[in-house]
Order: C-alpha cells, then structure tokens, then sequence
C-alpha cells in the first residue's frame, strides 16, 4: 500500500520528522507480534524518517573604500567549524576597529551575504539604516548598479532587492545571485555595495556607525520568510576625526 502527505510544519526535534506505521488488525494470531500495540522488536511495525531542509541566511558588513583607498583588511574569515558542528553559523572573523575619516569624504560598504543553510535560494531584500552624519550619493555608478531606493517612510533606510530573483531585479542574470546551499566545505556568498558621503551634523559623533540587515528571502521551494523571522544584521563603522577639519 502506498500513502501520501504534505509537510506542514517542523517538529522540534532537529527538524527530522519520524512517520510510524504498525499492523492494527491480522486475520489470525500473529506468532511474534501483537497488532495495534507499539512493542520494541517486534517485527508488524516500522519508521521511516525525513530530514527538512534548513534556509539560513547571515549577513556580515564591511568598508572597502575610502575616497579612492582600497581597505582590504577588513574581509570576513570564516571559520566553519561550529558550523560543521552542532552549531548553526559560522564564526566570521574581521576588524571592526573604526576607521578614520573626513568630511566630505566617501565610504564603500560591502554587504555580503551568506548562505549558511542546505537549502538554497535568494535574499530577496536587504535593508541598509543610515546614520545622520552619511548621506546616499543619489548618481553614484555603484549605488545604481545595486538599484537602491529610498523606504517611503524614513529617507535614512534604503532598500535593494538586487539579490532578488523577483520580476524586476536590478540584476540582469537573477539566476546568479542564486545562493548555493552550504556543501559542508565552502559557504555561497553574493555581494551587493553602497556608497555615501560624510557629512556634518549639530551633534557629530566620534564613531559613525552603518548597519544592515536581510530583509526579506526565498528558498529553493519559493517560501518566502517574512522579516521577522530571519534577520542577521552587521555593522561597521568610522571614526570622524575633528581635529582635520
């Protein structure tokens, strides 16, 4: 006989998923087992169990340029052996020491996001918050290229769903920005960057701190996670030094 069902939901036991089946009712008695009844060795009873796939995406954020500078020591290095463990994230070792900077000048960010999960799919939003004291550079060929826009309800969060391999992605090869499921040896990592200029405000602070943050994703089977049940957020920041103005 065969039966069939839909998963609905995960257990709480790892996300593995035990179906048992056992012989109700025999038409004689059964020399070695009893039907309807769960004993532990008998032979009228079975399981079989599947595994759900884990989506799980991580975010880390890091400046790459400072004017025309080129800042390469801050690249994550990623550790996978509490991911090849128990665990369920990789460590991802960078500086986050502030670097320094001047009014008027322009900072890179990177934004890399990782798929740390056995199912692949797409970050389909990610959201970046800035600070008072960095201003979006609206003509900039990078922040174009990346396609971000302005949240209609607060002009210091912008958006991009460049990663996305939605009905008009930025992107012109969506099937790229496709995340790979973690293999055990090597995370999948799409980029996207923004650029935004230093600028004063009354009350400057000595460190400029930029967030971001996974908004919105798909896995492979086309759920979609809502923002509150996913994010992974990162930050870098600069040190403003007063003293150069």
């Amino acid at each position: 006989v065969k039966v069939a069902f839909k998963v609905i939901e995960p257990n709480s036991s790892k996300n593995t998923i035990v179906n048992h089946a056992q012989i109700a009712e025999d038409t004689g008695d059964d020399r070695d087992s009893t039907p309807d009844e769960w004993n532990e060795g008998e032979d009228d009873q079975d399981i079989e169990q599947i595994r759900l796939k884990d989506f799980d995406l991580a975010l880390r954020k890091f400046v790459t340029k400072i004017n025309s500078k080129e800042i390469t020591d801050r690249i994550p290095q990623v550790d996978l052996s509490t991911l090849k463990g128990n665990g369920t994230t990789a460590t991802y070792n960078h500086s986050k020491k502030p670097l320094s900077a001047y009014l008027g000048d322009v900072v890179e960010y990177t934004i890399r996001v990782y798929n740390e999960g056995d199912s692949e799919g797409y970050a389909t939003e990610i959201t970046d918050y800035l600070p008072d004291q960095l201003e979006y550079i609206l003509d900039d060929e990078i922040n174009l290229k990346y396609g971000w826009k302005y949240d209609t309800e607060n002009t210091h969060r912008l958006k991009t769903n460049y990663l996305s391999n939605a009905d008009g992605t930025t992107s012109e090869t969506p099937e790229e920005n496709k995340l790979a499921a973690f293999d055990g040896t090597k995370l999948d990592y799409k980029d996207v960057q923004i650029r935004c200029k230093v600028v004063s405000t009354a009350n400057m602070p000595k460190k400029i701190t930029n967030i971001a943050e996974i908004t919105g994703c798909k896995d492979e089977e086309g759920n979609v996670m809502a923002a509150q049940n996913l994010l992974d957020v990162a930050k870098d920041g600069v040190q403003f030094d007063k003293g150069t103005l």
